[in-house]
């Protein structure tokens, strides 16, 4: 059990996405409106909230979403000024790779 108030993303990392599925099939939800919710694009209304931690108690009692933080949302972690995410390191050096790759084939 947690030792402490789950928000959107900490809650789905620790019951796991087959509960999180279950959980949106009984709320009659998306899993696009739900990733928007994990991410932090999104926060619920107070009563969707509700509804979201009713349908966690009664699917994941042992794991259980805090009512406080759905409604305040995710924080983005590494925004930028435009809302975007920034680029991970992976994404970073594949992509020199990929650019250096087309360097030396422009100069052959």
């Amino acid at each position: 059990m947690p030792k402490h108030e789950l928000n959107m993303r900490e809650w789905w990392n620790e019951c796991g996405t087959s509960n999180v599925l279950r959980v949106i099939s009984d709320l009659d939800s998306s899993l696009r409106y739900f990733r928007q919710l994990r991410y932090g694009t999104k926060a619920p209304s107070a009563k969707m909230a509700q509804r979201i931690v009713d349908a966690a108690t009664k699917r994941t009692p042992a794991c259980v979403p805090s009512l406080n933080l759905l409604i305040a949302g995710v924080p983005l972690s590494g925004a930028r000024k435009n809302g975007m995410l920034a680029p991970s390191p992976e994404f970073l050096a594949a992509a020199r790779k990929v650019k250096q790759s087309g360097r030396a084939r422009a100069k052959a």
